[in-house]
Order: C-alpha cells, then structure tokens, then sequence
C-alpha cells in the first residue's frame, strides 16, 4: 500500500470501530490524514494518533461546513465511513435520510468540485436483505428489511449516479459481519465477550442466523485496496469472507477461547422482526478486481478480539502499563463504560 505515502487523504467516521483502524493503518502508511468528527465524538479509540491526524469538527449534515472543510483539505482520497443506524437499525426514518443520504450527498458534491481521484463509500450487507439468502452471487438484488439498509441503499444509488454522471471514481463497499478490538458497544461480539470474562451467563436468541464475520485487519485492507486500484468506479464490492457461521457457533467459540465458568443462555431471547436469516458475502468480486481476501481464520480473530478485552480488564485490576500489542487499550474501559452504563443518547451517529 505505498500509493498512500503522502496522499492526502479524508476520513469521515474516524472516531469509530472501523474507522479508527483505518486511520491508525493510513497513518502507519504514511498518508496526510484528516478527519471529520462531531464536537461531540469521543475521540478514545483515536487516543493513541490524534496528534498525527488533522481533526476537524464538521457535522457531515451541514452542507457548508462540508464543502468549506473539503476546499481546505484538498483530499485525494475520500474514505466515507460516518453514518447512523449501524447498533439501531430501526432508526427514524427522516433522521437516517438526513445523515445517511443528505450527509453522503453533501460529501460527494464537495469531491466532485475538489477534484478527488477516489471516493470510498460504505455500504452494509443489510442492504441485500433476503436477496442474500441465496447461495448464488446476489449482484444488485436489493431487498433491504430495516430503515438503516433502506438508506444506505439510498445513498449508494446516489455513490454510482455521481460516477456514471459526473465522472467521479466512487467506490462502495458492503460490509459484512465486522468484527474485531473495539468494537462498538450494543454489539454482539462486544457484549459476548464481555459477559464471558465476566463470567456472567448470556441471553441470546437461539442463534440460528447465519453471518459473514471477517476480521476488521481484513476489511482495512481492502479499503486501502479499493482506494488505489484502478478500474472499480462506480462498482459495489462485497467485503466478507464467503462462509457463513451462526451467531450460536460464535458466542459459543468466544466463551470457550475466554475460557468463562459462564454460557450462553441460548434461546432466552427472541429474534428481532425481519430478522435476516442468512448473510453471505460473494468475494469473487474483492478477488477479481481487488485482489484481496479475507486472511484472519474466526478463531484467530475471535482470540484476538478476547485478548484486547482481557487486557483491558487485567490492565484494571493490576494497575499496569498497557502491553503495546493492543494500541486500543487505553480506550477500553471507556468503551466499557458505554456498554453496560450509559445510557444510550438518542439519535447519536454511529462510526463503522
């Protein structure tokens, strides 16, 4: 990824899961980076490169203080990432509009005058809904079940009409289960591991939903791909690994790797409506014009994931430094706090 050395390159959402690694992977790179985040954001998961990136507080909303901020940075590469929804997927629909869609809009119109030589869209695999349950590839078969997905496949309509119309090269990526160090609270990884190095017993749903999970190293990786590889305009590309386990089986694998007196109390819970049985990436497109694949087993990632967890919490009880293969750490007990005791804010922005 040495095309990145020295480009100038935005980050929106970068106070996030996702978007944090992919800053802190930008800058290992080389890259100027900037981002974009709310006065508000909690900027924890960022701790350890804030004073390697360039920090603007725009709201993506605010269409002038978008386009004044992009004029200013001059980006080449534009990393798309903010959005609301990701933990409530059943989020109002004006408000998932006015971020998801007019915020995107805002930032592609901003590019297309500042001239940026690529624009990196994020897309979820809700957006397939039910078209995902088939086992053969679901191209464009759009069928999202939730407000979240249903604006996110507003604002990738609007990704490829300003490549088709304008010329500019946009790409979309539609993620799949991500999951990883840091992950954001009110999700299933976070809370299972939590739980089970607590010790605590985990209600679930009987855990019969099929998902994609890829390592959050891999999805970094194939953004930078999609940022400097050359024929993808316009394109929508899956990132996932191409195999399906059921959340039982991972809950299941995440308490035994914690090695936890506690288990997970599946079918206490009931399955959401218009719950999704089955999600499955098809990589072939990542393969072919990428070149990229998911590398990280489930276990492996799964282990990772619980050691930064468990670091954090022995990091707590023994007052010491935290080990520097888990850059994350300082951040963890705040992300903790978030998970089990503040309140949820209404409407607050999601970061992938």
């Amino acid at each position: 990824m040495g095309e990145l050395s020295g480009r100038r390159v935005l980050v929106t959402g970068a106070t996030g899961f996702i978007g944090s690694h992919l800053a802190r992977r930008l800058v290992a790179e080389g890259a100027e980076v900037s981002v974009f985040m709310r006065a508000t954001s909690d900027r924890c998961l960022l701790a350890d490169v804030l004073d390697r990136v360039q920090v603007h507080e725009v709201d993506i909303c605010d269409e002038d203080a978008v386009r004044m901020a992009m004029a200013h940075i001059c980006p080449e590469v534009v990393f798309h990432l903010a959005a609301i929804g990701m933990s409530e997927p059943f989020v109002s629909p004006p408000v998932a509009v006015r971020v998801n869609v007019q915020g995107t809009l805002h930032l592609l119109e901003a590019a297309r005058q500042c001239g940026v030589r690529r624009f990196v869209h994020s897309g979820t695999a809700y957006e397939y809904g039910d078209a995902a349950n088939n086992d053969a590839p679901h191209k464009e078969l759009l069928d999202p079940v939730n407000t979240y997905a249903a604006s996110k496949a507003a604002a990738r309509a609007f990704v490829r009409l300003y490549a088709r119309v304008y010329g500019l090269p946009t790409v979309n990526m539609r993620l799949f289960a991500v999951y990883g160090p840091g992950q954001p609270p009110k999700t299933l990884v976070a809370l299972a591991v939590c739980a089970a190095l607590e010790d605590r017993d985990f209600p679930m749903t009987p855990g019969e939903q099929m998902r994609d999970f890829v390592f959050v190293d891999d999805v970094v990786e194939g953004y930078l791909r999609a940022a400097v590889t050359a024929g993808v305009e316009g394109v929508s590309i899956d990132l996932g690994t191409g195999r399906a386990w059921t959340i039982r089986e991972v809950v299941t694998t995440l308490f035994q790797i914690a090695g936890s007196r506690a288990k997970p109390l599946v079918g206490a819970l009931p399955y959401r409506p218009s719950e999704t049985m089955k999600q499955v990436a098809d990589p072939w497109v990542a393969r072919d014009l990428l070149g990229w694949q998911a590398t990280t087993s489930l276990e492996d990632g799964l282990r990772h994931t619980v050691d930064w967890y468990r670091q954090g919490y022995d990091d707590a009880a023994l007052q010491l430094p935290v080990d520097i293969r888990f850059p994350h750490s300082p951040a963890l007990h705040a992300l903790r706090e978030d998970i089990f005791h503040r309140p949820s804010a209404s409407h607050k922005y999601d970061h992938a």
